[in-house]
C-alpha cells in the first residue's frame, strides 16, 4: 500500500473517533449526488431488481445502525443557536467496512472472475478510494451497486440523524454556517 492511501485511511478513521461539527455538503449534497449518479448508472444495463431491492436494503441496514450509534453533542454556536457535533465511533467503521466487503463481494460477482491475492489487494484499495472520494468514480457500467449502497446508506444514516435531534436539523440547515460566522465579525 502506498503512504499516502495508508496516511488517508489513518486520517479518516481518526477523525470518526473525535466530534466534528456537520456540513452541510457531506449530510444533503453528497446523497443527492450519488442518488443521482445511481439512477444514471443504473440505466446501463438490466438489472434485476430483487438485486437492487437487495443492495439498497443492505445499505438501509448499516445506515441505520451507523446513525442510531453516532454519539451527538449538542452546543450553543456563536450566534447563540442550538448546533449539535457528530462522532462515529466503532458502529461508523463496522458499518463503513460492511460497506466495503458488500462492494467488493458485488464487484467480484458481477465480474465473473477470480482474483489473485494483489488483485484482490488492489480492488478493496480502490473501493477504499472510492467511498472515502465518492466522485473518484463518476460513469461505469457495472458500477451501480457501489451507488446503491453508498446513497442508500447516506441517505437513511442522515435521515436517522435527523429524526435524533433537531440541533443537526439547525446545523445542516442553509444558512446554518454563515449565521456562524458572520456572529464573529461583529
Amino acid at each position: 500500500m502506498s503512504a499516502v492511501f495508508l496516511f488517508i485511511l489513518l486520517y479518516f478513521i481518526q477523525k470518526q473517533f473525535s466530534y466534528e461539527r456537520p456540513k452541510r455538503y457531506q449530510y444533503v449534497l453528497l446523497p443527492i449526488y450519488t442518488g443521482v449518479l445511481f439512477i444514471l448508472s443504473l440505466g446501463h444495463g438490466r438489472v434485476a431488481p430483487a438485486w437492487v431491492i437487495g443492495i439498497i436494503g443492505i445499505g438501509i441496514v448499516v445506515g441505520m445502525i451507523q446513525g442510531n450509534f453516532a454519539k451527538l453533542s449538542p452546543y450553543i454556536g456563536e450566534a447563540g443557536e442550538a448546533r449539535v457535533k457528530i462522532k462515529g465511533g466503532w458502529p461508523y467503521l463496522i458499518g463503513w467496512i460492511l460497506l466495503l466487503l458488500g462492494q467488493l463481494a458485488i464487484n467480484l460477482y458481477i465480474a465473473h472472475t477470480q482474483f489473485d491475492l494483489n488483485e484482490l489487494i488492489n480492488e478493496s484499495k480502490s473501493l477504499m478510494l472510492e467511498e472515502l472520494f465518492p466522485f473518484r468514480k463518476i460513469n461505469g457500467i457495472n458500477w451501480w451497486p457501489f451507488w446503491a449502497l453508498s446513497t442508500s446508506a447516506s441517505v437513511t444514516y442522515t435521515m436517522i440523524l435527523y429524526l435524533r435531534s433537531p440541533e443537526f436539523r439547525l446545523t445542516i440547515r442553509r444558512g446554518a454556517h454563515r449565521a456562524d460566522r458572520n456572529s464573529r465579525r461583529k
